[in-house]
């Protein structure tokens, strides 16, 4: 899915520093966060209080003198092709269904080898396509939980329902999950 020009128009235009609800509904203290796809970086800046980040996107803004939250502009595809075991977890909100099958596929079998966590917030199927203004793919959660744990993780937490992601008069039917692996306790 290419939707460059819309993210690059919606960001040069999303000035919300509010951190999501999903951000503030976890607990982490004292963690290695990678936020991968971190649009504006609005849940990267709240979860740099109590934990190390890096707020990772094509459309981040790169502020040089920031030692934490750290970030990286530069695409996802690029950056799974390195191996590394600088984060203990990944935080992806809102990037599962704005990537195709094959990227969540790749970026669930690199986060297996360089993460502990993976805490994941996407749009479902069940729930109807929002608008047009560019492409989305709506996770359906048995194939996304399959593929989990076809793949060795651990779900220690799922969960689809509305009342997640509340925008406006919309209320999206949201997956939450919460992955880890053996290898990784």
């Amino acid at each position: 899915m290419n939707n460059y020009k819309y993210w690059e128009k919606f960001y040069n235009n999303q000035h919300t520093t509010e951190p999501s609800d999903f951000a503030k509904s976890l607990n982490l203290r004292g963690k290695s966060i990678l936020d991968m796809g971190c649009g504006n970086g609005r849940d990267t800046l709240f979860l740099a209080k109590n934990n190390a980040v890096m707020g990772l996107d094509l459309f981040v803004e790169e502020y040089k003198d920031s030692k934490n939250p750290q970030w990286m502009k530069c695409s996802i595809e690029k950056f799974i092709e390195t191996d590394t075991k600088a984060f203990d977890t990944l935080y992806a909100r809102f990037l599962f269904h704005a990537i195709d099958a094959d990227l969540q596929h790749d970026i669930l079998k690199w986060a297996f080898d360089n993460m502990k966590e993976i805490y994941i917030e996407c749009r479902s199927n069940k729930d109807q396509m929002p608008d047009n203004t560019h492409e989305r793919r709506l996770i359906h959660s048995r194939w996304i939980l399959r593929e989990c744990l076809w793949l060795g993780y651990d779900i220690k937490y799922f969960e689809e329902s509305t009342g997640f992601a509340k925008y406006g008069d919309e209320d999206p039917i949201i997956i939450r999950l919460n992955l880890t692996h053996e290898s990784s306790i």
